[in-house]
């Protein structure tokens, strides 16, 4: 149960949700930056961005397996997932940075006028994905659902399946709030992230607080796993995961 949900945490978290990560980033530059010269400049810093991402992902595959691997075993301690975890946020880290560089590098070759075309284009089709997000969001909630109805049909004790179903639930509400917090910034035309050539200091400081969500969210992941190994007998653990 627990490592379907770590796989689709991982699969949504790991596979470009992100404040920086703009898709289709390439047809609207293709559609709105005139010049020739300056669009083929813009369309490689975001190829080389894009190539860089690819090999992140790569790599993403293989944190996938060690997560699901360690929320699998009930011998799994807190040391082991705060290794992981510090690799995950590494990960994150180094891409978030391949996608700052694109825009800064970017946007100078772009004309504030360009720039406008794009925010707009990249607002509708946040709009037009919007279906897609909530289908996502939905898919998440059955299996949180299917978890917690295992859960209440497992643990004897009562007091110990309430406290179990309450770390689930902290999970799946940790979880979504995250989802919240990036799709805010991603529909919120204010954002730093559409600003024209925004602040270095800024953009960071954004990066850093997506890789603070990301970090909540997987810490929360494992202190549920450590929680429902402390709640649990030996054969409950192995009918709820």
């Amino acid at each position: 149960m627990i490592w379907t949900l770590a796989f689709l945490l991982l699969i949504n978290i790991l596979g470009g949700d992100s404040p920086f990560m703009v898709k289709n980033m390439d047809k609207y530059v293709k559609t709105h930056v005139v010049d020739k010269v300056r669009k083929e400049i813009v369309l490689n810093y975001l190829n080389e961005a894009k190539s860089i991402r690819k090999k992140t992902v790569n790599a993403n595959k293989s944190l996938i397996k060690e997560f699901t691997k360690l929320e699998k075993s009930r011998d799994a301690k807190q040391n082991d997932f705060d290794k992981l975890i510090d690799k995950i946020v590494e990960a994150q880290k180094k891409s978030q940075g391949t996608n700052v560089t694109a825009i800064q590098n970017s946007q100078d070759y772009i004309t504030e006028d360009e720039w406008s075309a794009i925010k707009i284009d990249i607002g509708e089709g946040f709009d037009k994905s919007a279906k897609k997000r909530s289908k996502g969001i939905k898919k998440l909630n059955k299996e949180f659902d299917k978890w917690k109805g295992k859960i209440s049909k497992t643990i004897a004790d009562k007091d110990k399946r309430k406290q179990a179903i309450a770390a689930v639930e902290k999970l799946r509400n940790t979880y979504i709030d995250t989802k919240k917090r990036v799709q805010d910034e991603l529909i919120n035309s204010n954002s730093i992230i559409y600003h024209y050539k925004a602040p270095e200091d800024k953009l960071m400081a954004l990066q850093e607080s997506y890789l603070a969500w990301i970090k909540e969210v997987f810490d929360t992941g494992a202190a549920t796993h450590l929680k429902l190994v402390e709640l649990t007998t030996p054969e409950e653990w192995k009918k709820i995961m």
